[in-house]
């Protein structure tokens, strides 16, 4: 793993049990319990989006596992 993608990771874990679940499964992470910690690991704006990104990006990957599990 790149060292620059650790804090996402870390963020990614930490609410790894903050999944919303509709009728066909997770349909993403819960956002609220995302912000804090981004306010908590950011220093400033733009890391703040860089790392909200990379959450994101973690999430519609672990997305498409799940869908592929379910089908």
């Amino acid at each position: 793993m790149w060292p620059e993608n650790w804090p996402a990771v870390q963020i990614f874990l930490r609410v790894s049990t903050q999944w919303m679940v509709g009728m066909n499964g997770p349909t993403g992470l819960f956002y609220p319990s995302v912000y804090p910690l981004l306010d908590r690991i950011a220093t400033d704006a733009a890391e703040w989006d860089q790392l909200l990104d990379d959450v994101q990006h973690l999430e519609r990957a672990a997305l498409s596992e799940m869908q592929k599990k379910a089908d």
